[in-house]
């Protein structure tokens, strides 16, 4: 589970709907990806919509993700 992904989402008060929306993928495509059972090892173009879906910089989500691949 992205946990990060999850807290970065809650923090800015949106829903799986939106998020999906945001990035142009089905609410159940995004679901597993938080889930990391899709997109183990995200693409620079979800990181790039996740940055900006999430109004974060890129170099926060790639830090975030290899936090997460170590775990």
């Amino acid at each position: 589970m992205r946990e990060w992904l999850k807290q970065a989402s809650t923090d800015r008060g949106l829903t799986m709907k939106e998020l999906s929306e945001r990035l142009g993928i089905s609410e159940g495509d995004y679901c597993y990806i938080e889930q990391g059972l899709r997109q183990k090892k995200m693409d620079i173009v979800l990181i790039g919509g996740l940055s900006s879906a999430l109004n974060i910089p890129i170099s926060d989500v790639v830090r975030q993700e290899a936090e997460y691949a170590e775990s």
